[in-house]
């Protein structure tokens, strides 16, 4: 019988511990009257493009449809994505039952300081609805659906129908075409050429890709600029245009300038008076150390003339000439002794102590001319003789 008993004790013991206490229904409460069943909606989204450049935008067809029988109010679409951002939505705020609604949802890449990731991103399209259940309580139900857009870089479109490797190649030199033409453009009105077209020819595309690819590293050195983001926001891409135009047009307008200032110091001119005529010559860096008198033909002409040549390498034809004391005061020998020692002959010349006149003019065909310097009319010059001359002689 003990045995009977020990059964008899833990089944009770058991039967104990299952049952409910009698105060635990009241704080808890009550258990729910049914389960309230949502509405079954469907949510389609179909995006029209595959991705968009910076400063573009895409276009999403979003497609919800009600299959139960209870209408959908407060109908509200959201995006959610740290590359893109919902710049307007057009979606019924009402659906009836059993009836489907379209709209569109417009995105565009968000602007950041940072250059952006391009690439293939995810974005999450939220339907949110209202509906009442079977007993009159108002609820909020959603859908989210994901949906695959890429960032495309700027001319990605346009490179797919290059050969491969070409527009990778043209995506880098790109930034340095401006200058190639801006360089060509003044340089050409520097050498007083007629304005033409540039032209970007097969051998200029090594420095160019030489220049792409040292002006790429120098950018990734600096970390404050990117090829990136030069291509992809359109006023640094125009700015970054305009700098590598300027660039390029630096070096010809710096020689532009230089060749002005050199012009000025030591170019000859027809209008030259005798006395700046000297001074030019015998400060220049560009004459022949060894002065002689020329004689040749140009247009149809025969000419004679001291060989002078320009700062820029062209030819002029200047008088000999004669100094002579310009008062008592200065002697013939104080006169000589000048045309050996220039800083000398420049200060007699600076104090007007010396009188400056042609000792042999400049020929042209039969006619001597009354000017000291011709420097038109001689590109055709072919020389025939020369013979070696002091440019200027003392005379009493």
């Amino acid at each position: 019988m003990r045995p009977v008993f020990h059964l008899l004790g833990l089944a009770f013991a058991v039967a104990l511990i299952a049952s409910p206490a009698q105060g635990k229904s009241k704080t808890n409460g009550p258990a729910p009257d049914a389960a309230v069943k949502a509405p079954d909606v469907a949510l389609k989204i179909i995006p029209e493009r595959d991705g968009a450049e910076l400063q573009g935008s895409i276009d999403l067809v979003v497609i919800v449809t009600n299959n139960s029988a209870m209408p959908l109010k407060n109908v509200v679409v959201s995006t959610q994505s740290n590359t893109f951002e919902q710049t307007s939505a057009t979606l019924a705020a009402e659906i009836a039952a059993f009836r489907s609604v379209r709209g569109t949802v417009v995105l565009k890449p968000r602007e950041t300081d940072k250059p952006s990731s391009f690439g293939a991103h995810k974005a999450a399209v939220t339907v949110s609805y209202g509906w009442k259940s079977s007993a009159g309580k108002s609820m909020t139900s959603e859908q989210t659906e994901a949906v695959s857009l890429t960032l495309l870089r700027r001319f990605d479109e346009e490179g797919k129908s290059l050969p491969g490797g070409t527009a990778t190649f043209l995506y880098l030199i790109l930034p340095l075409v401006p200058a190639f033409f801006a360089y060509d453009l003044v340089d050409r009105r520097r050498r007083g050429e007629p304005f033409a077209m540039p032209t970007f020819g097969t051998e200029q595309i090594v420095p160019a890709f030489l220049l792409a690819f040292l002006l790429s590293i120098g950018f990734v050195a600096m970390h404050s600029f990117s090829v990136e983001t030069a291509y992809t926001d359109p006023k640094t891409f125009l700015a970054f245009l305009a700098a590598s135009a300027g660039l390029g047009a630096l070096i010809p307008g710096v020689r532009w300038i230089y060749a002005a200032i050199v012009n000025r110091l030591w170019g000859f001119k027809a209008t030259d008076t005798a006395k700046a005529y000297l001074t030019k010559a015998l400060s220049s860096p560009y004459l022949f150390k060894n002065p002689v008198w020329i004689e040749g033909t140009a247009g149809g002409l025969a000419w004679k003339g001291m060989q002078l040549r320009q700062p820029d390498g062209t030819l002029a034809l200047g008088a000999r000439l004669q100094v002579s004391p310009a008062n008592p005061d200065v002697k013939l020998d104080e006169v000589k002794n000048a045309l050996v020692d220039r800083s000398r002959l420049f200060s007699l010349i600076k104090a007007g102590k010396v009188k400056i006149g042609a000792l042999d003019k400049i020929e042209r065909g039969p006619d001597k001319l009354g000017g000291f310097v011709v420097a038109e009319g001689l590109t055709q010059f072919q020389m025939t003789t020369s013979t070696s001359k002091s440019l200027v002689e003392a005379i009493p």
